[in-house]
């Protein structure tokens, strides 16, 4: 386990009973903090890792819970958390006194090398989905009307429809049905929804119309212009939403 060291100490102990927000040098250091409000000491943990957390008075007595010792331990601080992936804090102690605190989280420095496979893999990714949509727009076309119906029809209706299914399968609804007696089917079809999304990206580049509708990157690959795209976007993801708990109702 790679740690991540945050040690400091506040230059003096009349900042911990001020009611704005003082920050213990050095700062912010990869997402997470230690600052000082009303008289009281907090770790802010803005990563996806759990957290653990020591503070020490200057004659080297324990201030507050301690660092964790187990994977179990209470005394974490957790990692973010809800819709928008909200900071966690965590008060270590109370009292006017100059202190020092130390961070112990998993994780490493070196970005770059960690998620080098990674990024490579999508880059690789995205230049096939490129090299894809260029062979689709030079190929056959469909009218208007024909995209409408299989838009409506799949990405409005087939594949949310498949995604509520998902859901249901992850225990996030309790049925994907209205009579509430939808039936199992596993994830075995997780892998056919990635494909039909990787085939609505290619169709979406085979529209026929004399208006223009695309614009066009440095290496020719088509991309709807912004004013249809987006409309589109979020009708789709809408009923991806919308649907999986329309079915249940």
């Amino acid at each position: 386990m790679a740690a991540v060291l945050a040690v400091e100490a506040s230059s003096s102990a009349v900042y911990s009973g001020l009611e704005t927000e003082v920050l213990f040098e050095p700062g912010e250091l990869d997402d997470i903090k230690v600052y000082s409000k009303g008289g009281e000491v907090i770790a802010e943990n803005d990563t996806r890792l759990f957290l653990s957390v020591s503070a020490m008075s200057q004659n080297r007595k324990e201030l507050g819970a301690g660092l964790a010792e187990s994977v179990f331990d209470h005394r974490f601080v957790s990692p973010q958390f809800g819709l928008f992936n909200n900071a966690s804090v965590s008060p270590l102690y109370n009292g006017l006194q100059t202190s020092t605190v130390r961070m112990i989280t998993g994780g490493t420095d070196v970005e770059e090398g960690l998620y080098a496979p990674l990024l490579k893999w999508e880059i690789c990714m995205i230049d096939f989905i490129d090299k894809k949509k260029r062979q689709a727009h030079n190929g056959e076309v469909f009218s208007v009307e024909l995209f409408i119906f299989i838009f409506l029809a799949g990405g409005c209706f087939a594949v949310p429809a498949m995604f509520s299914a998902l859901m249901y399968e992850l225990g996030i609804i309790e049925s994907w049905t209205t009579a509430g007696n939808g039936p199992s089917f596993g994830l075995w079809y997780l892998p056919m929804l990635i494909y039909v999304e990787y085939l609505g990206i290619l169709f979406l580049t085979k529209i026929k119309t004399k208006k223009v509708i695309y614009c066009y990157d440095e290496n020719g690959t088509p991309n709807l212009i912004g004013i249809i795209k987006y409309p589109l976007l979020t009708a789709h993801l809408l009923a991806m939403l919308l649907i999986p708990f329309i079915f249940h109702l």
